[in-house]
């Protein structure tokens, strides 16, 4: 692949991206700079990266690539993003890869009610102490709904007028990748697919 291309870099990494898209709840973003590196390393094991196409009527349609480390990686063991053959990950394991949250609202914006809760809404008070980052350490208010959830910050008064679960991190990634139950998260849905290969 002709990493010069900034047209193909830009359509790859948009079909890479909605292929992921489709399939999983986390993956990394396919961005052309980050595709750039990948072909950087790739050559420098004498490898190569493949854009894939599909003929359809009227010419052909970019579907995905495959990443082939080494001169004499076999076909069945290249690194793949295609519509059919990007490799499911569920979560519900403890993962190899550790798992981090950087962004509440990012994280809380994949989580909602299940949908055989009646309610159209639920709220939690919780406090989270992140010893790495500050943005995340406070006390908030968790509206989830079946369209997604949103914590709000609130000021520390609300610890002294509501009942505030304490949390951390860990406590959050264990519950909402289905590591682990508890009892204030049981209406809520919880991370399932994730596409965690690198490339």
């Amino acid at each position: 692949m002709d990493v010069g291309d900034e047209s193909l870099l830009n359509e790859l990494s948009a079909c890479c991206n909605a292929v992921l898209a489709k399939k999983y709840d986390i993956f990394c973003l396919r961005s052309p700079d980050y595709l750039r590196r990948v072909c950087g390393e790739v050559s420098a094991g004498e490898g190569r990266v493949l854009s894939v196409r599909e003929r359809q009527a009227g010419g052909e349609k970019l579907i995905g690539m495959e990443v082939f480390d080494y001169p004499d990686t076999r076909e069945q063991d290249a690194r793949v993003v295609l519509p059919d053959a990007a490799t499911l990950k569920r979560c519900g394991t403890e993962p190899f890869i550790m798992a981090r949250i950087l962004s509440l609202p990012a994280f809380f914006a994949g989580i909602s009610l299940r949908e055989e809760v009646a309610a159209e809404e639920r709220k939690f008070f919780f406090s989270l102490k992140d010893p790495l980052i500050a943005e995340n350490n406070g006390v908030f208010l968790l509206r989830a709904t079946k369209q997604g959830s949103f914590a709000e910050r609130l000021s520390a008064e609300t610890e002294r007028r509501q009942h505030v679960t304490a949390l951390t991190p860990e406590e959050l990634v264990a519950v909402f990748f289905g590591m682990q139950r508890a009892p204030w998260a049981e209406e809520l849905t919880s991370y399932r697919a994730y596409f965690d290969e690198e490339m």
